[in-house]
Formats: C-alpha cells, sequence, structure tokens
C-alpha cells in the first residue's frame, strides 16, 4: 500500500523479521526512547517466550529507506473473556512498559504521517480484525495523538489510564546535587543507616555490567529475592535472557550491596542512549530496619549521573510510594481499544462503552445509598 512518498508492506513470516534486525536496531537506536524496549532484541524475547499471536509487522518505508516499524500480533481469543475476536496488538504483552510504532528520528509531521498510514492500511487492506488494543502509549493532548488520528478514521474507541510512570530529569545535575534536592528524612535515613552499617562491619557495592559473572550475580539476585517481601519470580528465564541481552548491548546496570560478605539488595537498571530505567528492587527484609534498599538505590543514581552521565531516570510502571523519593515527576500511560466495524468489534464497543459503563453506575448509585 502507497500514501504519498510511504510505502507500507506487512512481515508475516519469522525469517524475513529476522531480516530487519539490523534496520529496526537502528531506528530504535536514533530515537533514543525507551530503546530497550523498541529494538529487534526485545521483540524477539517477548516472542520466544511465548507471547501468542501472527506476526503481522508491519514496516513503511520512503524512497526504499526504513522510516518506521509498526510491531503488531494478531490473535483470536474472547475480548474480555466475552466477544469472539481477532484482536492485533503490540509485540510486548505485559513485559512492555512502554509500546507504539517505532521511528526513527522522524519529526512529528512524519510519525502523523505514517500512524495514519498504518491506521488506514489496517482498515483498508488488512481489514481482519475486530479490535485493535494499545497499551500503554504515550498520552498526548494535541492533534496528532492517537485519539485524534482514530476519530479521522472514523472508528469508535475507549480510551483509559494504562499505568502511572514516575521519572525525572537529572540534566546537567551531579548526584551530589541530586542527592541534596532528596526530601529531608531520605537523606538522614541513608546518612544515618550507611554509616552504622560501615561503623559494625563491611559495606560493599558491586556493579556488573558485563557477561563474565553474570550468571553467578543472578543467582544472588535469586538468593536475595527468596528472602523479600516478593513473591516467585513468574518470568525468571524472560528476565535472565534480558539481562544478558542488555549486557550484550553494554546496557546493564546490577547492582549488589553486601554486608560483611551476605548480599543483602539486588537491583536491576538498564541504561541506553543517556537514560536509566530502574527495571527491578529488591533487598533482603532481615536487614529492612537498615534501609538497604535506599542505600543502593543512592549508589545506583551516583553510578549513572557521575559514571554514565545519565540526563533522565525513569521507573517505568508504576507509583509506589518508595519511587516518590527519587521521582518527583509523574505522567500517565494511557491504553486505547479501537473497535472496527465488524460484528465483533461492535459488539465489543456496545459492551465496553455502553453496557459496562451503565452497570457501573448502577452498582456506584446502589453502594451510595447503603
Amino acid at each position: 500500500m502507497t500514501r504519498g512518498r510511504f510505502d507500507i508492506t506487512a512481515i508475516t513470516d519469522p525469517g524475513a523479521f529476522r531480516g530487519i534486525r539490523d534496520d529496526l536496531n537502528r531506528l530504535a537506536e536514533d530515537n533514543g526512547f525507551y530503546t530497550p524496549w523498541f529494538c529487534w532484541d526485545w521483540f524477539d524475547l517477548c516472542l520466544r517466550h511465548g507471547e501468542a499471536g501472527a506476526l503481522h509487522i508491519l514496516t513503511v518505508r520512503r524512497d526504499g529507506a526504513l522510516v518506521a516499524v509498526a510491531p503488531f500480533l494478531v490473535r483470536s481469543e474472547r475480548y474480555k473473556g466475552v466477544v469472539p475476536a481477532r484482536i492485533i496488538s503490540f509485540i510486548g504483552g505485559n513485559r512492555s512498559p512502554l509500546k507504539g510504532i517505532v521511528f526513527g528520528k522522524a519529526d512529528d509531521t512524519v510519525q502523523r504521517e505514517v500512524t495514519t498510514l498504518v491506521l488506514e492500511y489496517l482498515l483498508r487492506t488488512f481489514g481482519g480484525w475486530d479490535i485493535l488494543e494499545l497499551e500503554p502509549i504515550v498520552e498526548s493532548n494535541d492533534g496528532g495523538s492517537m485519539e485524534a488520528l482514530l476519530e479521522r478514521q472514523g472508528l469508535s474507541f475507549r480510551s483509559y489510564v494504562s499505568c502511572a510512570n514516575r521519572f525525572c530529569d537529572v540534566t546537567d545535575a551531579s548526584f551530589d546535587n541530586f542527592f541534596e534536592r532528596l526530601p529531608q528524612s531520605t537523606r538522614k535515613d541513608i546518612n544515618y543507616c550507611r554509616r552504622r552499617l560501615e561503623k559494625n562491619g563491611s559495606l560493599v557495592f558491586q556493579i556488573i555490567t558485563d557477561t563474565a559473572s553474570l550468571d553467578q550475580c543472578l543467582d544472588v539476585y535469586d538468593a536475595v529475592r527468596a528472602k523479600s517481601w516478593k513473591a516467585v519470580e513468574r518470568d525468571r528465564d524472560f528476565n535472565r535472557e534480558l539481562m544478558h541481552v542488555a549486557a550484550v548491548k553494554g546496557w546493564l546496570r546490577l547492582g549488589i550491596l553486601s554486608y560483611d560478605g551476605t548480599p543483602i539488595a539486588v537491583q536491576k537498571w538498564i541504561v541506553a542512549d543517556g537514560r536509566a530505567y530502574i527495571y527491578d528492587v529488591l533487598y533482603d527484609e532481615e536487614y529492612k530496619k537498615h534501609s538497604p534498599g535506599k542505600i543502593l538505590t543512592s549508589m545506583m543514581f551516583q553510578h549513572a549521573i557521575d559514571n554514565d552521565g545519565v540526563a533522565y531516570v525513569d521507573y517505568l510502571r508504576g507509583d509506589e510510594p518508595y519511587k516518590q523519593e527519587w521521582t518527583p515527576s509523574i505522567r500517565n500511560r494511557i491504553g486505547i481499544d479501537a473497535y472496527n466495524k465488524s460484528v465483533p468489534g461492535c459488539i465489543a464497543a456496545i459492551l465496553m462503552k455502553k453496557i459496562l459503563p451503565l452497570v457501573k453506575k448502577n452498582t456506584d448509585s446502589a453502594s451510595a445509598h447503603k
């Protein structure tokens, strides 16, 4: 399909998808925004670890050069457990902290053109779908937002908050300056607990960035996790391989805090394109009163700011209270479900936009009068 200066084609074969590996990775790197979750290796990892669906990856080219990729899967299932439907969604499932079309250095105008082309392709060329699930994606209030583009295509849709995202800008800041801006109670707690531990024993910070001893260090992570408040890791094999991918690409920052030779806290960070992403944090609850999580977080921030020179730190998904101390800025990632004009699409739209809101309104009204 061609629209103006752009051509769009679909990849449905895994071999053809492997063929665009280098070009897709260049797009993600050129864009520099959430690179680890928009690169070919991430999509491949998700697919190899059980993400269900048939490939329908759209490539957009201009004069033969790849300018964008829409990494879609198509699956057949009951939408919301009720309506049998064919659903299109981005590769990444519940694992991706952000999804979307992968652009390189394209400006806003090109991004709007490409997104419009993708929607036109889905409506006029492909057509074999009922529901388009997009989440979590960037929230936008301008005329080029996904909601506005869906409206222009005459599609019914609903928007909702998918997750919260905490982050902070540390451009041109040293760690000392950053630390001084933290809440006074946080600074006092870190300084007191760190001095107390160092007075009574040996406190050692280790950061792993390559594959040399990675498996042994991930075993340490497993051991600390078993003593933490977190449940058994359900995605263990996936996360292990992700850490190896990150190490090969130079993105890995696996921090371990040990006290008298005993690991008491571990954190997984990914650093790419001047941005630090906090993937996982945990500590041994036996040492909770010594704030090992806060101490390690301060060390990880110091390394990211002073050694890696990052300009931005991101907690990915969630608004847990402990994140507010470190990342005062917050925004919402949104989700959008768009409904095709097929029978299942129309039924799903009626269910989600009319019936369920009415049921909720009546339920809330009944609860208020009890």
